[in-house]
């Protein structure tokens, strides 16, 4: 008796072609679910635009001539960032608290601010300690104002 446990070419060519079938269904699945992530990142920044727009137009009462205008004032990076740019202005003070808690928010307080300059403050939301204390309102003074925010 002759027993050959190998495998034959036939049986090979099938076992490829099975592959080959299920790699080619893995990858139209594969290719659909990356073009459903890009158009999610699009949604995303057409969303960070509109709302950058809205903005723009609450302060200027009309919508930009580019888009280039709308950086950085009206677009921010991280959430975790308070964009605060006091436009022609010889003091600015900003305390921003949830109304009814004690726990602090941002406090900027400084005089003669330029109007180009824009300022960033870095608000530590993990340790609010860290931040000032026993801030009641939001109150915003600003003197010189010749444009509205």
């Amino acid at each position: 008796m002759n027993n050959r446990t190998g495998t034959n070419l036939l049986e090979m060519l099938v076992t490829v072609a099975i592959i080959v079938i299920l790699a080619s269904a893995l990858i139209g699945y594969y290719m659909d679910v990356l073009q459903e992530s890009r158009e999610a990142v699009v949604k995303t920044n057409v969303g960070k635009v509109r709302e950058a727009l809205s903005r723009y137009f609450k302060d200027n009462l009309a919508f930009p001539t580019a888009l280039a205008s709308l950086q950085p004032v009206y677009i921010l990076e991280n959430p975790r960032e308070l964009l605060i740019n006091p436009l022609q202005t010889s003091s600015c003070v900003v305390m921003i608290q949830v109304p009814g808690t004690t726990t602090p928010g941002i406090v900027i307080s400084s005089n003669a601010y330029q109007a180009t300059q824009t300022f960033w403050v870095d608000y530590d939301f993990d340790n609010p300690s860290n931040n000032a204390s026993q801030i009641r309102d939001i109150r915003v003074k600003i003197k010189d104002i010749t444009q509205p925010w």
